[in-house]
């Protein structure tokens, strides 16, 4: 159930019904009395009278009556046929080229679907009990249209595909005519991709969309954007941009490889694989050829990137390339790694000019790891220390 809260005008004082206009004292007259009126008096205990200044009534205390009413279903009707069963369509009050109202939701998954003004779209906000939501929207006249949510709860879904799942102290959605999306406090889905808005986010998200998916998304500090296997989060104190095919974003989505720059950490499958520490860094993702490419000519820090790949993890410095042997086996996503130095990967072996770096085998890590606490291989453009 749903309380929809706003403004009513007044009706033009020509547009009032018949029984609205006023009368006078000569215009009064004694009604007679009515059949059904009789009955339900009598049902009330009184005694009838007929007189000659009409029906009389005397009505005496009487333990049991009944009182019949009448049917008061309301229907509405709009523009996509009539209201019922509390899923309003199209029933936000209207202004012309502006539309406003306010509701209370009294019921577990309670929907409220409309269309946008300016398009096609259609919305439906699912609340639970004692969730709140405003909804406002303007078709623009030629000029930018938008709509406008917010939410305390539940979910929104445009268009079957996208959906918003509000989390934080002021869920906000907008959706403009250009398919653009701007929101905050909470998370957009869209064909297997999603972008987060944490609460404790200082700015609003965007995201602009085709029937394919995302084509950019704006990637607020310390939130992710995840699409397929891959969810970048973005380790700068700026928001940078992830984009398809286009080669003036941080981080470019190609079908053949990824383009990464500056600070931002990859997972795949939920797995580090990358922790870009230098906002000079640049790696590039080869899907075809299986290769990782890392390339920094202007390094600010002294330890630039963590590379994890099966049971190793690569450490870029400004000066030196360190390879460690690690525990845990990580998701293997290239067979060859490029830097100052090249070397590739065999059935989870570190391979570097004459030299095999193997993991130990499952069993062996306990004893593995107690004689050797820390073993490390440094590898440079002439030299290889093994200690």
């Amino acid at each position: 159930m749903f309380i929809l809260a706003c403004s009513v005008l007044a009706e033009e004082q020509s547009q009032r019904p018949d029984y609205l206009e006023e009368t006078t004292e000569d215009d009064t007259t004694t009604p007679e009395a009515d059949p059904e009126d009789q009955d339900v008096m009598q049902n009330l205990g009184a005694e009838i009278e007929e007189t000659d200044d009409g029906t009389q009534y005397n009505i005496q205390e009487a333990d049991d009556f009944s009182v019949p009413t009448s049917d008061q279903t309301i229907s509405w009707q709009t523009n996509s046929g009539p209201i019922t069963q509390l899923s309003l369509v199209d029933a936000l009050f209207s202004g012309g080229n502006f539309v406003q109202g306010s509701l209370v939701s009294f019921a577990n998954a309670n929907p409220l679907s409309f269309q946008s003004l300016f398009d096609s779209s259609l919305f439906t906000l699912t609340l639970n009990e004692e969730d709140q939501a405003e909804i406002a929207q303007t078709n623009g006249f030629g000029e930018l249209g938008y709509t406008y949510i917010t939410t305390t709860g539940g979910n929104l879904t445009q268009d079957g595909a996208i959906i918003f799942i509000p989390d934080g102290d002021t869920p906000t959605y907008i959706y403009y005519n250009t398919t653009e999306i701007e929101f905050e406090d909470g998370s957009v889905y869209l064909l297997g991709e999603s972008l987060t808005n944490t609460d404790d986010t200082q700015e609003s998200s965007t995201v602009e969309f085709n029937e394919n998916g995302f084509t950019k998304v704006q990637i607020q500090p310390e939130n992710n954007y995840t699409v397929q296997h891959y969810t970048f989060i973005n380790k700068q104190e700026d928001a940078v941009y992830a984009c398809k095919d286009d080669s003036l974003c941080p981080i470019n989505i190609q079908d053949e490889q990824i383009t990464i720059k500056g600070k931002v950490e990859l997972y795949f499958d939920n797995e580090i694989a990358i922790q870009s520490l230098d906002e000079n860094n640049e790696f590039i993702l080869d899907h075809v050829n299986n290769i990782l490419t890392f390339d920094n000519s202007r390094p600010r820090e002294q330890t630039l990137a963590y590379i994890y790949n099966a049971h190793h993890k690569i450490i870029e410095t400004s000066g030196l390339t360190y390879s460690e042997i690690t525990e845990q086996e990580y998701p293997m996503m290239f067979t060859t790694y490029q830097s100052d130095v090249t070397y590739t990967f065999e059935d989870g072996t570190l391979v570097y000019n004459t030299m095999r770096i193997i993991p130990p085998t499952e069993p062996e890590y306990r004893t593995f790891w107690n004689k050797i606490n820390d073993y490390q291989v440094m590898l440079t453009g002439s030299y290889i220390w093994v200690f």
